[in-house]
């Protein structure tokens, strides 16, 4: 704003108090401002007993007996305000559509070659064996398999049964070997551990007394067909033995073997 005598500017801001508002609407509605305008133009009468105000437009020129002056529309930027508190969380939002499938995978590479030939085979006794006395083996009825063996494999031979004395006497004794053969091969070579001696000897409180044999070996044979049995031999003692025996019995002894190719 111009300067001017201090009286002068009293009665103008005054003046300007008491009318301003009224004026500024006016101005808006003859469009004397524009609404981009930060700035309002305004005349000053120069008559110090009656300073009366007039807006006018940007680019206006006041009257011969008025001055003109400048206002701000926009006032200073007030402080910044406080935060507001936190809002309450909103609901869940409805679950979205599900997505398309994917595209198939590509075929994955093709495994290593599994192994052929493993198998087991499994035999158990069909009749009592009764061991001679002169020693001799003998075949136990029902416990011999024929076995194709592969090449680059083990084996793996069990056999178990039961040996019982004869005699019914407390002093009775009986003494069996039992043996795993391979292609009818008995003695004097043996397959490693499988021989093996059992003695059922009878006590002041049992008779007829029942001893079990049980043993595993794993021989390495050449590929190709093979017989595998279970062979008894009577050993020594004052009485006989009854070597396994069929499904009625407890004596009844098994053979099983296992393949496993390398």
């Amino acid at each position: 704003m111009s300067q001017s005598s201090p009286n002068l500017a009293q009665r103008v801001v005054a003046a300007f108090l008491t009318c301003a508002t009224a004026m500024f609407v006016a101005s808006i509605a003859t469009d004397t401002v524009s609404a981009q305008s930060a700035v309002l133009y305004a005349c000053v009468a120069n008559n110090p007993n009656n300073a009366q105000l007039r807006l006018i437009a940007a680019g206006e020129s006041c009257r011969p007996n008025e001055r003109m002056i400048t206002l701000n529309v926009t006032g200073p930027t007030g402080a910044t305000g406080e935060r507001g508190p936190t809002g309450a969380t909103g609901e869940q939002g409805a679950p979205g559509a599900d997505g398309a499938p994917g595209e198939t995978g590509a075929v994955g590479p093709a495994g290593p070659a599994g192994t052929t030939g493993q198998r087991i085979a499994y035999a158990t006794g069909s009749a009592t064996a009764v061991p001679p006395a002169t020693g001799a083996f003998m075949l136990v009825p029902g416990l011999s398999l024929s076995i194709d063996v592969p090449a680059d494999s083990n084996l793996l031979i069990n056999t178990h049964g039961g040996v019982q004395t004869m005699s019914g006497s407390t002093s009775g004794v009986s003494r069996v070997d039992i043996a795993i053969v391979i292609d009818a091969a008995v003695a004097p070579t043996f397959v490693p551990g499988g021989i093996q001696r059992v003695v059922a000897a009878n006590t002041g409180g049992s008779l007829t007394t029942i001893t079990n044999w049980s043993m595993t070996a794993s021989p390495a044979l050449a590929p190709g067909a093979h017989t595998i049995q279970v062979y008894a031999a009577f050993n020594g003692g004052n009485t006989l033995a009854n070597v396994s025996g069929n499904t009625t019995s407890v004596l009844q002894g098994a053979l099983s073997v296992l393949v496993l190719k390398q």
